[in-house]
């Protein structure tokens, strides 16, 4: 997948107006599955503030995602999203490791986001426990996915996006060695990790 491109889009609102800019992200989100060169798009909330919406894409090129850009739903949604005054940001990223399986019932998955963010000089080490442990993780039960991107924009930052079929499965992987040891070696490079619960829309 040499010319998928992927980026996550953080919006975040009022709560008084949550529910009308959940239908424009949910309307907009119905119509770009069906364009051309959509790989995944994907609208979440988080549960910890449950007013902020996050939306991950993927498209195989930069040509399909240029159409999609300037799609009239799209545009809508924009402006739909101005006239309320939400917050939009966008953060293009880079695939550094992906293991997927065929994900069913998409809908009763468990889903999250992980940041770690660090300093330059310990990027590579860091990057070396993130998919180190990455690889263990794809092999576990009840992994749907789990993959570790990093930012363009703030280019020592990852992203980690994991779907899992069940809490149990969940649970035995956050207890797990690896896991552990991951923990501990970030504490050792003092790398900032925090984790969003996510609700899929």
């Amino acid at each position: 997948m040499p010319d998928q491109i992927d980026f996550i889009t953080y919006v975040h609102t009022d709560a008084d107006l949550f529910e009308r800019a959940k239908q424009d992200l949910l309307k907009a989100t119905e119509l770009s599955h069906s364009e051309p060169g959509c790989r995944r798009f994907e609208l979440y909330r988080t549960q910890k503030a449950p007013e902020y919406f996050i939306l991950k894409q993927s498209w195989d090129n930069r040509a399909d995602l240029d159409k999609h850009l300037q799609a009239p739903h799209i545009q809508k949604l924009k402006a739909d999203l101005r006239q309320i005054e939400a917050i939009m940001e966008t953060q293009p990223l880079i695939l550094l490791q992906a293991g997927n399986r065929k994900e069913k019932h998409m809908r009763h998955t468990i889903d999250f986001v992980t940041y770690i963010r660090t300093e330059q000089e310990l990027f590579e080490k860091t990057k070396a426990y993130v998919l180190k442990a990455a690889e263990h993780a794809y092999k576990e039960p009840g992994c749907l996915r789990f993959e570790v991107y990093r930012t363009q924009n703030q280019p020592y930052y990852f992203v980690i996006k994991e779907s899992w079929d069940n809490q149990a499965d969940l649970d035995r992987h956050r207890s797990s060695d690896y896991v552990k040891h991951l923990k501990k070696q970030l504490h050792e490079v003092e790398a900032f990790m925090d984790t969003q619960p996510l609700v899929r829309l």
